[in-house]
């Protein structure tokens, strides 16, 4: 449909719906957004007839900005079922796009599922957005979105669906986030969501961060690095001598130092677990971004993080990753 209709971020909604469907807006006493008659079965239509929930959606007249959103992503999503060919059928619906996006695909039956999937994938192409990807700056990829004219999540699911590695993405209303995403193989979580923008280590750690509007909520869009300067470490340099000497500069109790030891560790066993499936390359330069991401991101290694020995660590540890001999059969 995307490319048989040209269709590009904040097309006329009413006009492709036209082509398929008779719509009209009633007043149904529940909290469906759309009941949708005519597909295969009874009852039998010349052409599909979509009955639009004026008590849910709001005067058609008057609509503001997040009811026209709601609208835009129910008639796509009824546009789903008449496309999808095995949708056959009354279809009685609930929409997701405005009011709950994220809930749990198990909550829905498959119909609806996909029928949701089809309106993002029209709403928000993913064609048209990865060639915005290339040729235009995140600014002003977040402006194209708002005009996509879609309830923040949908844009934001859609975007880092294409994005590479190393992308977060978080919708924020005051200080709190309400939404967050990574893009695939990011190697740190987003925010949480409803936690505060503030206690979010991510400024620290990207190499950009730019700051958007879309769908009513303010988008903040980091950007990792994908590899990291090496420090000199000198000739006969061990990571476990650095790590120790950071460690006994810190003043901890044995326990802590155990702890803090393993969590280490940990985030170092996760890194040659991607090395060995595939998924990270064994370069220092690489290993040590990562590295970098893993622990900066972890509040209870905040004060190793910020010891002035701790890129020289990173560096060492990192070379030490890279020679383990990886090309001969790990």
């Amino acid at each position: 449909m995307v490319e048989a209709h040209e269709l590009d971020f904040g097309f006329d909604i009413h006009a492709l719906c036209n082509e398929y469907a008779d719509v009209d807006y009633i007043t149904i006493p529940s909290d469906l957004d759309a009941i949708l008659f005519g597909l295969v079965g009874e009852p039998r239509l010349s052409r599909p007839h979509i009955a639009l929930n004026a008590a849910r959606i709001g005067d058609p007249a008057n609509l503001a900005d997040h009811q026209r959103r709601r609208l835009r992503y129910t008639i796509a999503h009824e546009l789903g079922h008449i496309e999808l060919s095995w949708h056959s059928g009354l279809s009685f619906c609930k929409e997701g796009g405005e009011s709950d996006p994220e809930r749990e695909s198990s909550e829905f039956p498959p119909s609806e599922t996909e029928a949701h999937l089809f309106a993002q994938r029209i709403l928000v192409p993913s064609g048209r957005l990865s060639q915005l990807l290339e040729l235009r700056s995140q600014a002003e990829v977040l402006e194209v979105l708002n005009v996509a004219d879609v309830h923040f999540s949908v844009a934001l699911r859609s975007l880092v669906e294409v994005l590479p590695p190393g992308h977060i993405l978080a919708a924020v209303k005051g200080t709190t986030v309400e939404r967050s995403y990574r893009s695939r193989k990011t190697p740190i979580s987003p925010p949480l969501w409803r936690s505060s923008l503030k206690a979010s280590p991510l400024d620290k750690l990207s190499e950009e961060r730019v700051i958007g509007r879309v769908g009513g909520r303010r988008i903040y869009w980091w950007t990792l690095p994908s590899s990291e300067r090496l420090e000199d470490v000198g000739g006969d340099v061990y990571a476990k001598d650095i790590i120790r000497s950071i460690l006994d500069s810190l003043d901890l109790e044995v326990d802590e130092v155990r702890s803090l030891r393993a969590s280490i560790a940990g985030k170092e066993s996760t890194i040659f677990g991607w090395i060995r499936s595939g998924d990270l390359w064994p370069n220092p330069e690489v290993i040590a971004a990562r590295i970098t991401q893993k622990v900066g991101a972890d509040r209870k290694l905040e004060r190793i993080f910020a010891h002035p020995d701790f890129r020289v660590y990173v560096s060492a540890r990192a070379a030490e990753i890279a020679s383990e001999g990886w090309d001969e059969g790990d």
